[in-house]
């Protein structure tokens, strides 16, 4: 998707939800800013083979960033958009008694994790992952404490203890393919490919996953956010390790993808009614709209133009909300005013 196409994309959405009051809100403005956004953005394209068609997926070599010894984390945002009868494959590096460490998906969607070392001990989540939408998923592991575990959406879903040491003397890292065959099950999108050689927490997963990284961040080894790439065949390590992806097959590589990185800025306009307030802002916990008028919904957006959260009352708590930006559209009786605020 080029610039154009994202901005008309978000300014489509935003503007379909309340253009039947638009026309009145026009008659209660008192002042207008504007809120920087970003765009949508590139992700990678997973696909089974088909009929001449080799599989596409992304291969890597391993390199002594990529040998985790200790702890680990394996992150990305995917798209699924059927359910398969097999596991589906994220990110893996193993191959026989070579160790290594898996982020899947199980026969039934849940997410699955090894840890590998002498032994590939796995940990299986409770809840299946959503089709036809994008959901966060991680494993990590910490020889320390022993622990493996796995996260939907920045919230952990599964652990166990398998205590073992890991490590990774396996070649080839695979992106939405096996680890030891190259097989693919299902297609699928993936954006934001992350990979650390720290076990991260249920707090930092969950504070990080819906912001972009600048690649020089404290453990973190392997970086793609599939911005700005071409149909060379490769993929960019936004990290200073340098491990790049080729992609196999390279037919049609990239799509629309969860959240932009690197594309630009969307200037969504905010406007301010003489008879609304919006308090406390910043927040922890809870707003209150002050208003005289009847409210109808009350619409709340990242600046991603996602809808995160919908309200029909004047008070109500945002403390689910993570740490950030906010764009509130407010709708009532009298038209639509569009309002932001900070989640601290």
């Amino acid at each position: 998707m080029n610039l154009v196409d994202s901005e008309l994309c978000l300014v489509h959405t935003l503007n379909s939800l309340f253009m039947k009051n638009q026309l009145l809100s026009l008659l209660f403005l008192a002042t207008t800013s504007t809120l920087t956004a970003q765009l949508d953005s590139s992700a990678f394209f997973v696909a089974p083979s088909s009929g001449m068609q080799q599989a596409q997926y992304i291969t890597a070599p391993i390199t002594p960033s990529l040998q985790f010894t200790d702890e680990f984390t394996l992150e990305c945002w995917i798209f699924v958009p059927t359910s398969s009868a097999q596991e589906i494959h994220l990110i893996e590096s193993y191959f026989g008694s070579a160790g290594g460490y898996v982020l899947r998906l199980s026969q039934t969607n849940t997410i699955k994790g090894y840890a590998m070392g002498a032994s590939q001990p796995s940990i299986l989540g409770s809840t299946a992952v959503s089709l036809n939408t994008w959901n966060h998923v991680a494993t990590t592991y910490n020889s320390t404490t022993g622990e493996l575990k796995v996260f939907l959406n920045g919230v952990q879903d599964g652990m166990s203890t398998p205590n073992i040491a890991i490590y990774n003397n396996a070649s080839t890292l695979k992106i939405g393919a096996r680890g030891d065959d190259s097989d693919v099950n299902n297609q699928l999108l993936m954006d934001e490919v992350r990979m650390w050689n720290i076990a991260k927490t249920e707090t930092e997963i969950a504070n990080d996953m819906n912001s972009c990284l600048v690649g020089d961040e404290v453990g973190l080894v392997l970086y793609y956010d599939f911005e700005n790439e071409t149909v060379s065949g490769t993929v960019t390590d936004r990290t200073a390790n340098n491990n790049h992806g080729n992609i196999v097959s390279n037919i049609y590589p990239y799509d629309n993808g969860v959240f932009d990185c690197a594309s630009g800025n969307l200037e969504i306009t905010e406007t301010h009614s003489a008879n609304s307030m919006l308090y406390p802002n910043p927040t922890t916990s809870n707003l209150t709209i002050d208003t005289d008028e009847i409210i109808e919904t009350v619409s709340i957006f990242n600046t991603r133009g996602s809808l995160v959260q919908q309200e029909t009352t004047h008070s109500f708590s945002v403390e689910a909300l993570p740490v950030g930006i906010y764009i509130l559209n407010l709708v009532t009786e009298n038209g639509f005013q569009t309002m932001r605020f900070v989640k601290e």
